[in-house]
């Protein structure tokens, strides 16, 4: 048993000496850790971005329940909302009509052009919007 333990040691030292003479094994030993650590400490402002600011209109009241979100910005009516889109503070507007639960329909307003499946605020205001409907309806139903 002991003969296994002594051959173990002699392997192990004799694949570290290997190893450490190798500059790629120092580099991702030491290096890399060391990297991550710098960076993880380093007061860097761009890691306060949480993604694209999304402007919204509510004339139905779903997002009543859903309110800070990040991200997105309620704003207090149409012109509020092209101003804010004209000026970049927002990169998409949506604004939920009054009749919104029984057609579905929202309008969508960015800058530019191009397919608009380029665009990922579609997407994540209709996640958004979705959970606003299915918690407008709990709330209901337990009330």
């Amino acid at each position: 048993m002991f003969d296994r333990t002594a051959n173990a040691r002699i392997i192990f030292k004799e694949e570290l000496k290997r190893q450490i003479r190798r500059i790629g094994w120092r580099i991702f030993t030491v290096g890399v850790p060391l990297i991550m650590i710098i960076d993880a400490f380093s007061d860097d402002d761009d890691t306060t971005d949480n993604g694209p600011k999304i402007g919204y209109v509510d004339n139905s009241g779903v997002t009543d329940s859903i309110a800070g979100v990040p991200g997105l910005v309620r704003m207090d009516g149409l012109d509020v909302g092209t101003q804010a889109l004209v000026d970049e503070d927002i990169e998409a507007l949506f604004v939920i009509p009054a009749d919104y639960i029984s057609t579905g329909n929202v309008d969508w307003y960015r800058k530019g052009s191009g397919l608009a499946s380029e665009d990922s605020t579609g997407d994540a205001f209709e996640n958004v919007l979705r959970a606003a409907v299915a918690d407008d309806g709990l709330v209901r139903r337990t009330s």
